[in-house]
């Protein structure tokens, strides 16, 4: 694995991270279950998603929906 592609995956865990921490009620695969069925943009199954694809839908979910 690249150093590239390890600064990439850290920076996704710690976006991931972030939103968790402002939806503590949620366990992490409620967490992502939840942004995808809110995700208007994919029929993709999670299996399919782009890593980039997934951090952005966790984090608009948590924008919408954190208190």
């Amino acid at each position: 694995m690249k150093g590239s592609d390890v600064a990439n995956k850290r920076m996704m865990l710690q976006a991931i991270l972030n939103s968790w921490v402002k939806c503590p009620e949620l366990r992490l695969g409620q967490l992502i279950v939840n942004a995808i069925r809110a995700s208007e943009a994919t029929n993709t199954p999670l299996f399919y998603i782009e890593d980039q694809d997934l951090e952005s839908m966790i984090i608009d979910f948590v924008n919408k929906n954190s208190s």
